[in-house]
């Protein structure tokens, strides 16, 4: 994967990839969800907060993934400078630009906590289970 990003690049402008690769983003974000509703309920303690911290991670993720719509397309069009510059949307990028940053941060944030809960509880129950 990483030499494929690493190698591959297209100049076309070509908006059906990227409304399929919203609906992919979207269709993954609610089947994240309903996993996560249908097994939150067999969980206690320390695992239902790493689950709820997985879940915030992944909101993250997703608001983070509207925001870069809005700032490659519209209305900040970063992918197409010649229409921002008619919309002349400068400072709205700075905005939106930092909402996508924190919700990045957040997320990888959230995520890394849900691991260690589940790691620490992990390895508690091993040696519970060694004892």
């Amino acid at each position: 994967m990483v030499a494929w990003l690493g190698f591959w690049s297209t100049s076309s402008r070509n908006a059906v990839v990227f409304g399929v690769g919203g609906g992919v983003i979207l269709l993954c974000f609610l089947v994240s969800s309903l996993d996560w509703a249908d097994t939150r309920r067999h969980l206690n303690g320390p695992t239902k907060t790493a689950s709820d911290l997985r879940l915030a991670a992944h909101v993250s993720f997703f608001i983070a993934a509207w925001g870069l719509c809005g700032l490659l397309g519209a209305p900040m069009f970063a992918l197409r400078p010649e229409l921002a510059k008619v919309q002349q949307t400068t400072s709205a990028e700075w905005s939106l630009a930092i909402k996508v940053l924190v919700c990045l941060m957040l997320g990888w944030g959230f995520t890394a906590v849900a691991q260690r809960i589940e790691r620490r509880e992990t390895k508690s129950a091993a040696q519970d289970r060694l004892r």
